[in-house]
C-alpha cells in the first residue's frame, strides 16, 4: 500500500513536471527587453595596459572583430616579464569604438571548452532566437559573445579543444569573431588548481569594455559540478562587478547559473516544475523564458535541445561514455535558471 502510494505520487509529480515543460515551451508570453539591455559603446583600452603574468590569447580576441582572419591562438605582446591579457589591433579597436551603441551584446564567461554546451545550451539557443517586439528598436536581436578562460589543456589537448569550441559555438549560432579563448599561465585547466580571481576579473573586465558588452552570464558559487575552475570563474566576475569602477559605472547586469542537487541535475525535462517554482516568476517570456528583475528561466524546445546536443558532439576529444548519459539526462541540456548577481 505504501509503495503503491509512493509510486502514484512520483507518477503525478512527473506528469505535472512534463506538463509544466510543455506549457513553457509552447505557450510563452513575451520577455521584457529591459532584461537584455542595450550595451554601452565599446571602450578601447590603453595599448600598454599590463598584468603580472605572461598570457596567450586566441587571435579572435584581437583580429577577428575587425573582420580579419583568425588563427587558433596568438601570443600577447611581452615586455619585461609582463604581458597583456589581450589587446585589440588598431583596426579592431577602431571597429569596436564605432560599433552601434544600440547593439545588444551578451557575454558568456566559461572556464573550459565544452562548458558552453554542457551547461549553457538553453541560454545560447534562447538568446539566439530572442527578438525585441518593439518595432522601433534598430537592433532588436542579441549578439552573443563567449569568453573561455582556459584552453582545456588538462590532457594536453589544448589546441584540439580550441578548435572544438569554435565549431561548437558556430553550431549554436555564435560568430567565430565573437569567441575569445584565453591561455593564461595562471589559469590552467586543472580541477585542483585555485585560480587567481583578480586575474580572472582583469581579463573579463577588458573583454566587457572592449566589446561593449551589455549583460554577463556565468557560473554560480558552486559551479554546477563543483569544479574549482568554474567556481573561480564566478568569483572573478563577482570581483570585477564589485571593484571595477568602469563596470560599476555602466551598471551592467550579470547573471549566475544556479546549481541544483544531484537528483534534480539528472531528471531532464522533469525539473521544469521545480525550476519554475523556485524562481517564483511573475512573468513568462518568449522562447520559454520566465523573467523577473532577479531571475531568468530558459527552457529549450526540442529543436534547441537537438542543437545543444549537436554542439556537444563537436567536442569529440571529450566524448567518453558518461558524456552520452549526461547529454540525455542532464537538466542543463534543457533548463537554465539564472539569478542576478
Amino acid at each position: 500500500m505504501i509503495l503503491s502510494t509512493i509510486w502514484w505520487l512520483y507518477s503525478l509529480l512527473g506528469a505535472l513536471s512534463a506538463c509544466t515543460y510543455f506549457a513553457l515551451m509552447y505557450f510563452p508570453p513575451k520577455l521584457t527587453s529591459s532584461l537584455i539591455p542595450v550595451n554601452s559603446k565599446a571602450i578601447p583600452l590603453a595599448p600598454d595596459a599590463e598584468t603580472d603574468t605572461d598570457t596567450n590569447v586566441s587571435a579572435s580576441a584581437s583580429t577577428a572583430v575587425a573582420g580579419t582572419p583568425t588563427a587558433t591562438s596568438a601570443t600577447a605582446r611581452k615586455g619585461k616579464g609582463k604581458s597583456q591579457d589581450f589587446t585589440p589591433t588598431e583596426a579592431s579597436a577602431s571597429a569596436l569604438a564605432s560599433a552601434p551603441s544600440t547593439l545588444r551584446r551578451a557575454l558568456l564567461v566559461i572556464a573550459h571548452p565544452d562548458d558552453e554546451c554542457m551547461f549553457f545550451g538553453p541560454l545560447l539557443t534562447g538568446l539566439r532566437q530572442w527578438k525585441n517586439p518593439d518595432p522601433d528598436d534598430p537592433n532588436p536581436t542579441v549578439e552573443m559573445h563567449v569568453l573561455c578562460l582556459s584552453a582545456g589543456n588538462y590532457d594536453k589537448k589544448g589546441d584540439v579543444r580550441k578548435l572544438e569550441l569554435i565549431r561548437s559555438c558556430q553550431t549554436l549560432g555564435i560568430d567565430r569573431k565573437n569567441i575569445v579563448i584565453v591561455d593564461h599561465v595562471a589559469l590552467p585547466d586543472d580541477p585542483k588548481r585555485v585560480w587567481d580571481i583578480r586575474t580572472v576579473a582583469q581579463i573579463v573586465e577588458k573583454c566587457v569594455l572592449e566589446r561593449g558588452i551589455g549583460s554577463i552570464f556565468t557560473f554560480d558559487s558552486r559551479g554546477v559540478s563543483g569544479h574549482m575552475n568554474h567556481i573561480a570563474t564566478y568569483l572573478g566576475v563577482q570581483h570585477m562587478l564589485g571593484f571595477s569602477k568602469p563596470i560599476r559605472a555602466l551598471k551592467i547586469p550579470a547573471y549566475r547559473l544556479l546549481s541544483v542537487s544531484i537528483t534534480r541535475k539528472y531528471i531532464s525535462i522533469f525539473d521544469s516544475m521545480f525550476s519554475l517554482s523556485i524562481a517564483n516568476q511573475s512573468q513568462l517570456a518568449t522562447i520559454g523564458i520566465a523573467s523577473s528583475p532577479d531571475y531568468l528561466l530558459f527552457v529549450s524546445n526540442w529543436r534547441h535541445i537537438h542543437a545543444a546536443r549537436q554542439a556537444m558532439f563537436k567536442h569529440e576529444s571529450q566524448m567518453v561514455w558518461f558524456r552520452y548519459l549526461y547529454i540525455f539526462f542532464s537538466r542543463y541540456m534543457v533548463i537554465n535558471t539564472f539569478e542576478r548577481m
